[in-house]
């Protein structure tokens, strides 16, 4: 397990929560690095994904197959993966219950999923201030009203300008400072772009292994190493998994629509930051106006 320690002179407290604007503790699971909750598609249970690192909401291929859900098709959209190209149907108006919440979501996009049923991306955040506890495993809900985390942020997270999906600057090793996207839905600590090990020298003094890792247009095989520090607000977190494409592929992240001229002030999102990093802390964040505090579990 990694180990942390905090840096005391960037550290900035909380102000107590007002424990009646929050919900409830919410359990959740983690299955290979993904946050899975219960939840209900027309009536139906199914394991949904939480993932704050997708624009879109998806919807399992094979979950269609048992339940076509055929009046809730839309328009018909060409869908790219690593290796084919299809026409598949969007479905809309898609009847969603979620830790009481009752909703409908259109533009569903049927993939493959291997963790659940469905995927629901950032739209499903933007109008709540969220708390993730990792090392209990469980998150919940908080009035805007009850906090200032503008006050109370202790790393620098931005919204990013074409997405809206939320990004945060950390250090690695001391030598390098990039914008990583935070999901919820990825298992490394962190998956950067080749470019950002090379110029560190790292692909030559880090030891890496080949791993297969499965993204929302399917899989692609990175080479997986461990970075000895990174810093994620106001802790350094040791040994952290770090993944980066083999030579000659590219990354994925950056090949996007919606990271298209992605440089925002500066802001150039480099990678994607997940489990193996979030998996030590409480993290507080508000998805509408992009602000965090990264703390630890009590």
């Amino acid at each position: 397990m990694s180990k942390y320690s905090l840096i005391l002179f960037l550290f900035v407290l909380l102000k107590p929560f007002n424990l009646f604007a929050a919900t409830q503790w919410i359990d959740f699971k983690v299955v290979n690095g993904k946050v899975v909750v219960p939840a209900e598609i027309e009536g139906i249970a199914v394991n949904a994904i939480l993932d704050t690192g997708q624009k879109e909401h998806y919807i399992s291929e094979q979950f269609l197959i048992s339940h076509p859900l055929a009046d809730r098709k839309g328009k018909s959209i060409d869908v790219k993966d690593t290796s084919t190209e299809a026409r598949k149907f969007l479905y809309n108006q898609v009847k969603l219950d979620i830790f009481g919440f009752n909703n409908k979501l259109d533009e569903m996009r049927p993939t493959k999923i291997d963790d659940g049923d469905i995927i629901l991306g950032i739209g499903f955040f933007h109008n709540f201030v969220m708390q993730f506890d990792y090392p209990k495993r469980k998150l919940r809900f908080l009035d805007r009203k009850s906090i200032d985390l503008r006050a109370a942020e202790n790393i620098d997270m931005r919204l990013h300008r074409q997405s809206a999906l939320p990004i945060v600057k950390v250090n690695l090793n001391d030598s390098k400072s990039i914008w990583a996207l935070i999901s919820t839905g990825a298992q490394e600590g962190l998956k950067v772009e080749r470019t950002i090990i090379e110029n560190q020298g790292w692909d030559k003094s880090l030891a890496s292994t080949p791993v297969e890792i499965v993204e929302i247009n399917g899989p692609q095989t990175y080479e997986l190493s461990n970075i000895p520090k990174v810093e994620f607000g106001p802790f350094n977190v040791d040994a952290v998994s770090i993944a980066y494409p083999q030579e000659g592929k590219r990354f994925e992240l950056l090949n996007s629509d919606s990271f298209t001229g992605s440089n925002l002030k500066g802001m150039d999102v480099k990678g994607v930051l997940g489990y193996d990093l979030l998996q030590h802390f409480l993290i507080t964040v508000d998805f509408k106006y992009g602000h965090m505090h990264v703390g630890l579990s009590e």
